[in-house]
C-alpha cells in the first residue's frame, strides 16, 4: 500500500478486459477472457476492503460480463 493508505489504481485489468470484450478470434477468446479474469480478480483482492469504491464495482460488473462472454464462447466453440 502507498503511504496514504490508498492503493494506486492499476489499469492493466481494464485493458485486458477491453481486449477480451472485442476479441473476434474464437481461438483466442477464451485465453483473453482467462487473462482478464485473473487480472481483475487480483485487483479485486487488492481493493476488497475499500467498500463503495467505483473501481471495485466496475470490476464486479466486468467479471460478470466476462463470465457471460465465456459461456457464449464455450457453447459456440466448434468441436475439434
Amino acid at each position: 500500500m502507498s503511504q496514504t493508505g490508498i492503493l494506486p489504481s492499476n489499469p492493466d485489468w481494464k485493458q485486458l478486459y477491453q481486449s477480451a470484450m472485442v476479441e473476434l478470434d474464437a481461438a483466442q477468446l477464451l485465453l483473453r477472457v482467462a487473462e482478464a479474469r485473473t487480472a481483475m480478480l487480483d485487483r479485486a483482492k487488492e481493493i476488497f476492503d475499500r467498500t463503495g469504491d467505483d473501481e471495485f464495482h466496475a470490476l464486479c460488473n466486468g467479471l460478470r460480463e466476462l463470465r457471460l462472454l465465456e459461456e457464449v464462447a464455450t457453447r459456440e466453440k466448434p468441436a475439434t
